[in-house]
């Protein structure tokens, strides 16, 4: 998960180097007057993409996302049928394993082998949530084609299943998500990682439903970001470059830098 820190003041060594938005994976594109930062990236080295320090204009994200969230044509929230995709989701997603652990205390010995339960194991509540919610809409929309614009968690065996259930991600070219194929009347899921503000825009634009099953504490650190842009702040983000997660969450910023690691928080400074 992405972890926004604010900095009133930044400085950058001399072997930080100029790139333009297109050249940002997620950067915001310059299509119909929308926000085109400028950034200076930290380089660790040749090919290194992890750090890159954002300079916003004046779209106020924090407005559009307000707005967007009380339009009819957005969800969050589910549509009535969370006892039912729970248990679809128990019947799928439960292990054989697990089920023994429980049932002797958490504890059990296949032949050689003493195997625990850890305290805290599975889904998190927010990955839970975004699974959920992507099974109820597919139960809610039967018949509408439905998109994804990334995977909904970073696990094969659920991704496979919505596959299954012909939820769709947006196809990418050359680095390039295609939202051209997606309809006007079509559904399309936001991950548990959240989308940009242009993602947004783009499929506000198209007048789809969305369904939006971003974790709560995701969005919790967008709200920080764009506190942080008021106050005239540096957000430091920690995560990797090209993350779905740390994508959306710079996208909300104003001016910021991202690092993966400590050592790359010593090239900022």
């Amino acid at each position: 998960m992405a972890v926004s820190l604010q900095f009133s003041r930044l400085s950058l060594r001399a072997d930080g180097f100029i790139t333009t938005s297109e050249s940002r994976p997620g950067a915001f594109s310059s299509r119909r007057g929308r926000r085109t930062p400028s950034s200076v990236r930290c380089s660790g080295g040749a090919g290194d993409e992890s750090g890159s320090l954002a300079v916003d204009s004046e779209f106020d994200s924090k407005v559009f996302r307000h707005n967007l969230t009380r339009s009819k044509n957005y969800n969050r929230r589910g549509f009535g049928h969370k006892e039912e995709t729970l248990e679809l989701m128990s019947q799928e997603y439960t292990s054989d394993i697990i089920k023994t652990l429980k049932e002797n205390g958490n504890e059990y010995t296949w032949g050689n082998v003493n195997v625990k339960l850890a305290e805290a194991y599975g889904f998190c509540w927010g990955v839970e949530r975004a699974v959920q919610i992507a099974y109820e809409a597919r139960k809610q929309f039967p018949e509408e084609k439905i998109w994804l614009t990334n995977e909904i968690i970073h696990n094969p065996t659920v991704n496979k299943r919505l596959e299954d259930m012909q939820v769709e991600n947006i196809p990418i070219e050359e680095g390039e998500k295609q939202f051209e194929v997606v309809n006007k009347g079509d559904v399309v899921i936001l991950p548990a990682f959240g989308a940009s503000v242009d993602e947004m825009l783009t499929l506000s634009d198209k007048n789809v439903q969305i369904v939006d099953t971003t974790c709560p504490w995701v969005s919790k650190v967008w709200t920080t970001v764009e506190k942080h842009k008021k106050g005239e702040y540096t957000s430091i983000i920690h995560g990797k470059y090209s993350h779905e997660e740390t994508v959306a969450t710079a996208s909300f910023a104003g001016k910021y830098i991202i690092v993966k690691n400590m050592s790359e928080v010593g090239l900022g400074v």
